[in-house]
């Protein structure tokens, strides 16, 4: 009964990444090397690449004397899709650690008791609503503009439009090229959703997994006196399990930090621009007149809450950890060292000086991921473009 229990933790908390990671080929328990699985995960590495973002740059590239146009390629998905392109390579190359850090929560589930536990299972259902959120919400923006752009192209008979702005080096009006190209373009999208779900879902599993273990590390902390009283030797012996506990989590929140600052700074900082381009869109459009003007403020307003709530959900799986891990010092802090010996409270102050530094997820080593990193950067943005400096 509890292996099944901890077996039900373990897919709570795993199950919608895996399920994702599995679609594209690279859930890192997955050992096999054959040519379905080879295809899984080159398939939408191809579909972004000669699908979306060559034709879209190209497109860009010849359009460089309509802003407009230019904007809108590069805003609707060019610069998005080449994130995904990183992220992919990101789960790629860095599978082995990626699998480490699973195999080990693996091992959590399977030796905790039933009190560690029901932290675990707290942040085992939050990953999975995070990571449930993240797939339905990017996937079903992606279908939205799926039927959008069908019932708008059913029945034309001018120049069909692609499923995204592109160029391509041949003829893409005469079927059924047509319709292969649009499907390809529908798939690449469609599949670059499942990848951003995997990256960000396997963050926030991960995260919130080793915030359990440190909060589990807390309780440990704060008995200790009470389970030692009067063993000297005893005390000292649980001080250095708790030493050696913290260390192991903080090796392996270093192999996350690792595996995530570098891509997640490329990202910080093509969102940024992103968002500067689409703060000059929605000047450009209140200023114009016209059918489009309300689909355009929407647009805008949708894709710019998503990357804002993108933003926000990186700040707030990060502060958790954080906290929990500041809350560990507080922990020793309030422990009866005084009923301690001289030379054991001294430990205490060892392992104090080591808690000041918190675990903490970086923006590629430059500032740590908090609320307070993301309110910094909300009222820049707010202060940039609807409360501008005269």
């Amino acid at each position: 009964m509890m292996a099944n229990n901890n077996k039900l933790g373990f897919d709570e908390s795993v199950g919608v990444t895996r399920w994702t990671m599995n679609v594209i080929g690279l859930w890192t328990l997955d050992e096999r090397r054959d040519l379905q699985t080879r295809f899984r995960s080159l398939l939408p590495a191809f579909l972004i690449l000669f699908f979306i973002v060559i034709p879209q740059t190209r497109k860009a590239t010849l359009a460089h004397d309509d802003l407009n146009l230019m904007l809108e390629i590069l805003t609707t998905a060019d610069i998005i899709e080449g994130i995904c392109l990183l992220k992919i390579f990101g789960l790629w190359y860095n599978k082995a650690d990626l699998k480490k850090l699973v195999i080990q929560i693996s091992e959590d589930w399977t030796h905790t008791n039933n009190d560690e536990q029901g932290i675990m299972w707290s942040n085992a259902r939050l990953s999975k609503f995070v990571c449930l959120f993240c797939i339905s919400s990017s996937s079903g923006s992606v279908l939205t503009h799926a039927i959008v752009f069908l019932v708008t192209n059913v029945g034309a008979n001018e120049t069909r439009s692609l499923f995204l702005i592109s160029q391509f080096p041949f003829n893409t009006q005469h079927s059924p090229v047509y319709e292969i190209v649009c499907f390809c373009q529908f798939a690449g999208a469609l599949l670059s959703t499942f990848i951003f779900s995997s990256f960000d879902g396997f963050f926030v599993f991960s995260i919130l997994h080793f915030s359990s273990q440190l909060s589990n590390l807390n309780i440990r902390i704060r008995s200790l006196t009470e389970k030692t009283s009067g063993d000297k030797c005893q005390f000292v012996e649980s001080l250095k399990s708790v030493v050696k506990h913290h260390q192991h989590l903080i090796s392996y929140t270093d192999i996350i930090e690792y595996n995530f600052n570098k891509i997640f700074l490329v990202q910080i900082f093509a969102t940024s621009i992103v968002l500067c381009l689409q703060g000059y869109q929605f000047v450009m459009i209140i200023s114009e007149s016209g059918t489009k003007l309300l689909t355009s403020l929407i647009f805008i307003l949708v894709f710019t809450t998503g990357n804002v709530l993108s933003l926000f959900m990186y700040c707030y799986i990060a502060e958790i950890i954080r906290n929990e891990s500041q809350r560990l010092l507080r922990a020793v802090y309030e422990m009866k060292w005084y009923t301690l010996p001289a030379k054991d409270s001294c430990l205490l102050l060892i392992v104090m000086c080591r808690l000041k530094m918190p675990v903490e997820i970086t923006v590629g080593k430059f500032a740590p991921f908090s609320l307070e990193y993301f309110a910094s950067a909300s009222s820049a943005f707010d202060e940039e473009y609807f409360y501008p400096q005269k």
